[in-house]
């Protein structure tokens, strides 16, 4: 798989992560809460799915994220990602139950 960190200032606010699966990559982003909203994610996450597509060769990137997640589903939708699939999922941790849904964007 590939990391990109994602530094402000020297300092490490984030990342984005791109792991091969079954024939597509599957994004993931995390970014500290406070550096939301200014496009930091959206940079980052540009730059490695434009690496996966025009480098890797990929021609699918899958993404997925709590249904709660509101920031996630609007950077997915700024990457030019459709929403495919929603179903439940339970979490392990202190999160509950809720719907998850997998974002794509295909060439």
């Amino acid at each position: 798989g590939y990391e990109m960190a994602i530094m402000l200032d020297g300092r490490h606010i984030g990342g984005v992560s791109l792991i091969p699966a079954e024939g597509k990559a599957v994004m993931g982003w995390i970014l500290n809460k406070a550096c939301h909203g200014k496009g930091y994610a959206c940079e980052a996450a540009r730059a490695l799915m434009d690496y996966a597509v025009n480098v890797l060769g990929y021609q699918c990137i899958a993404a997925y994220c709590d249904g709660r997640n509101l920031p996630s589903q609007r950077l997915m939708e700024k990457l030019g990602m459709q929403r495919v699939r929603e179903q439940t999922r339970t979490y392990p941790d202190d999160r509950g139950t809720a719907v998850e849904y997998k974002y794509e964007w295909r060439r």
